[in-house]
């Protein structure tokens, strides 16, 4: 287990591999067939599916499906809001768990042990902002000199994730390698892996700052790390090109330049965005790391002055027409961030970008042309404030001729981008089109190819098509695991009540593949079914295997709520139960306890870039990147 448990390495939806490591696709817990393709769509599913299941409201709520949010959210029904419903008391988290975390920290030479509950901690925090943290940042800071590697990188993080502004000055320290921050780790230089692992850190107390004061801090020093000269390093360049992007400032004026006017980056959200765009434009940088401005320009571009996203917009179109000469994973940068700049309307960059889009989908190479596809399906179906145009109808006939006239590659791209453009149709009011559902059934019964059958499920889910019931059910016991994953939480986001005893046979039995059992799980709770944790915990205190417990703890964070706190606390807590259990038990409770409605690490990973992704962001190899940890 790396930093706390492997949580989503590329494709891996369905579970990691044994000791931790991520194959290149969704076969971790799976079937065993081993997919090197990093191109895959189940790879961008691992990434953006939070906001889209967005399972903390479903177990959290009173009901299973009333209210809204600003997110899609399958069904196309209104979810229940984060409020309190079966979420653990304060008076349980702090009175409780915390203590107990604590306590497992007490003389603890587990290195599993140790990170589990760093972050489990710091996932905790408090929900009174600015009361608790202090205390928490004292129980990291020891750690930063650990001896062990991901120990000290953990504690880097977990400071950024806890979210308390008085460690800023600490994780700059940290990420400038000053002589104070050396002293802090112990040694004769802070590592760069240490140092972009407190570049994120410092984003993530950078976004949830309220203080204006204290954003500008962040955006000043992740800029100056950004473009550090001497050692570059492109790990620690991309956590800060990132980072900017989740800490938006307050718009103000923008500088003459021209007139001799200094541009700085923390003067305001128009400076952000210029010195962004002065990066992107910067050749001397590996495009390697420019290809993550993109999405960090598109994150600022909301509700910046509008006069940006055209400078934006036409800045993103040329950079992938076909004559221009940009790095191809620059391109596909850019390709994946247009789907948070467009949308349906007749202004002009707004349908620029659907037309650049739509000429990628057949020139672009290989992943550029399945990429193109989806953000082409979201811009499409994103509602904007200009006259409407016909840009569903359009995209809808492309993708259905894709996904019937399409290579084995292309198809499931088709059927997932389907899925998302009539999840969108639904979150603006309309129907989802009957031809796309007549498509995509036909497409689904007559595949056995495990990547189509997957992709062709989940767009029946995202698109709320409750006649696909009865053809998902089976998929969920026969086949491909993966496949059968897919079908298990798609069954979930229609609420289809009739499948529940089927995916509860899936949990109980252990002739099943441990990832499988947290898809049916997960595929439980998002249909309002609470009663697979009680059979969780039992597997979990009984189960001797890793890959198992691991498996079982995620089901049991992505799924557990208050009912579930006892008994983990009472395994965390026994000792003669094995160290990997214990230490899976305290992810588990930070998942649970969690203050924040989605996984903290969702908002780097929507939308960003996975393929050539630097180690510290994603590393399919060990599981040690800051998208790789639960």
């Amino acid at each position: 287990m790396a930093h706390g448990g492997v949580y989503r390495g590329p494709g891996s939806t369905i579970g990691p591999a044994p000791g931790g490591a991520t194959t290149g696709g969704p076969t971790t817990g799976g079937a065993g067939a081993k997919n090197t393709d990093t191109a895959n769509w189940e790879q961008w599913w691992s990434l953006n599916r939070d906001l889209h299941l967005a399972l903390k409201d479903v177990i959290f709520s009173q009901t299973a499906a009333t209210g809204d949010d600003d997110f899609y959210l399958g069904q196309g029904t209104k979810r229940g809001q984060w409020g309190p419903g079966l979420r653990p008391t304060q008076e349980v988290i702090h009175g409780k768990v915390v203590p107990a975390l604590i306590e497992a920290l007490d003389g603890q030479k587990d290195i599993d042990i140790i990170t589990g509950v760093l972050l489990a901690l710091a996932k905790i925090g408090d929900a009174d902002e600015g009361r608790g943290n202090t205390n928490f940042e004292a129980v990291f800071r020891p750690f930063l000199a650990h001896s062990n590697q991901e120990v000290h990188e953990t504690a880097a993080i977990a400071l950024g994730v806890l979210g308390g502004q008085t460690a800023a000055p600490l994780l700059v320290d940290l990420i400038e390698d000053s002589s104070s921050a050396r002293a802090t780790v112990s040694r004769g230089r802070v590592p760069v892996r240490t140092r972009a692992f407190a570049a994120y850190g410092l984003g993530l107390i950078g976004h949830r700052a309220r203080g204006e004061a204290v954003r500008k801090f962040v955006v000043h020093h992740l800029a100056r790390a950004a473009r550090v000269e001497g050692e570059p390093s492109r790990d620690l360049t991309v956590a800060a090109l990132i980072s900017i992007g989740l800490v938006p400032l307050e718009n103000g004026n923008v500088p003459d330049i021209e007139g001799g006017e200094t541009l700085r980056p923390s003067a305001s959200r128009q400076t952000q965005i210029l010195f962004l765009l002065n990066q992107l434009a910067d050749e001397t940088i590996d495009a390697r790391a420019r290809a993550y401005v993109p999405v960090a320009l598109a994150r600022l571009e909301q509700g910046a002055e509008p006069s940006f996203k055209d400078t934006i917009a036409a800045r993103f179109v040329a950079l992938i027409d076909k004559r221009s000469r940009a790095d191809k994973i620059l391109q596909q940068g850019v390709l994946h961030s247009l789907a948070l700049l467009g949308d349906d309307d007749d202004d002009i960059s707004d349908v620029a970008i659907r037309e650049a889009l739509t000429v990628q989908t057949s020139e672009g190479d290989r992943l550029a042309r399945h990429v193109a596809l989806l953000s082409l399906a979201r811009v499409s179906a994103r509602g904007g404030n200009g006259e409407r145009t016909d840009a569903v109808e359009t995209t809808r006939k492309l993708l259905l001729a894709r996904l019937s006239k399409g290579g084995t590659a292309e198809r499931p791209w088709a059927g997932l981008a389907l899925g998302l453009l009539e999840r969108g149709t639904l979150a603006g009011g309309d129907e989802p089109h009957e031809g796309t559902r007549r498509a995509l059934m036909h497409a689904l019964s007559g595949t056995k190819a495990p990547s189509e059958s997957g992709a062709y499920s989940l767009a029946l889910g995202l698109m709320n098509e409750s006649r696909a019931i009865d053809e998902l059910i089976p998929r969920t016991t026969n086949g491909d695991q993966n496949a059968r994953g897919y079908a298990a939480v798609a069954l979930g986001l229609l609420g289809a009540r009739k499948a529940a005893p089927t995916l509860k046979s899936i949990v109980g039995s252990e002739n099943y593949r441990p990832g499988l059992v947290r898809e049916a799980a997960i595929g439980l709770a998002l249909m309002g079914d609470k009663g697979a944790v009680p059979t969780l915990l039992a597997r979990l205190e009984n189960t001797k295997q890793m890959l198992e417990q691991l498996a079982l703890a995620s089901a049991l964070g992505f799924i557990g709520d208050a009912r579930s706190v006892d008994p983990l606390v009472a395994l965390l807590q026994d000792k003669r139960t094995s160290e990997t259990t214990r230490a899976f038990s305290a992810v588990a409770l930070g998942v649970v306890c969690d203050k924040e409605r989605f996984p903290w690490n969702s908002k780097l990973a929507t939308d960003v870039g996975w393929w050539e992704a630097p180690a510290t962001l994603l590393d399919p190899s060990a599981g040690k990147g800051i998208l790789d940890l639960l």
